[in-house]
């Protein structure tokens, strides 16, 4: 004890004490040193996943478009056949009343319907102009500028078939069946992970292979 001045008063020592503790095996082991690898697999998946999610965006944005294009051509051969049928219903109609078995109004009336159907033709050929600009463009080829006037034939007619998708299989990244792009700007998927539906299940034999080629061009004759 150390005394204080003050007579009578009793103060105790000031007394100081350090404590340091280090783990051993802190750091150590395979699941620290691995960590980065793991890491760096993780985010190889992640670019992979998200490839594969482009590549489904551009088909099915191509799928889309090539839809639309085929609607745009049926849609244009049902007005011109509307345009004939009126045209028949005209003469039909001036037929009539120079046999004195119509009035002449008839023949104004059925002038006035062929001139609505001549009127949705032309809607008709804008539509199919503006489908085939963006198939042209969704197409992406060298020799198909959109300077250029093009008819596209449609060779895929709609044929719809159920497909049965193994969900495990398409979220495999390693050995094994996967999707992935071709070099030549095709997308493949082996048989084991699409599987058609119905009878012709057993013709999946090859690779699927998905083409953005699903017309026949043809120039423009002069």
């Amino acid at each position: 004890m150390i005394m204080n001045s003050i007579p009578g008063r009793v103060c105790p020592e000031a007394t100081a004490s350090v404590s340091y503790v280090q783990s051993l095996f802190r750091g150590a082991g395979t699941q620290v040193n691995t960590a980065y690898i793991r890491i760096a697999e993780h985010q190889r998946n992640q670019v992979t996943a998200a490839t594969k999610q482009d590549v489904i965006d551009v088909l099915a944005y191509a799928d889309k478009i090539y839809w639309s294009y085929f609607a745009a051509c049926k849609n244009l051969d049902i007005r011109k056949e509307q345009y004939n049928l009126a045209q028949k219903q005209l003469d039909q109609a001036r037929k009539k009343v120079a046999a004195g078995a119509a009035a002449g109004i008839e023949i104004v009336r059925a002038e006035a319907g062929l001139s609505s159907r001549l009127e949705n033709v032309i809607t008709a050929q804008s539509s199919v102009q503006s489908a085939a600009r963006q198939l042209q463009r969704v197409m992406n080829r060298p020799d198909l500028t959109l300077d250029k006037t093009l008819t596209f034939e449609p060779q895929t007619h709609p044929a719809p078939q159920g497909l049965t998708l193994n969900p495990e299989s398409l979220g495999t990244t390693g050995p094994g069946p996967t999707h992935g792009l071709r070099g030549d700007g095709r997308v493949s998927a082996d048989p084991g992970t699409t599987r058609r539906s119905g009878p012709q299940s057993d013709q999946t034999q090859g690779q699927l292979q998905l083409q953005l080629h699903p017309c026949r061009i043809r120039q423009p004759t002069r």
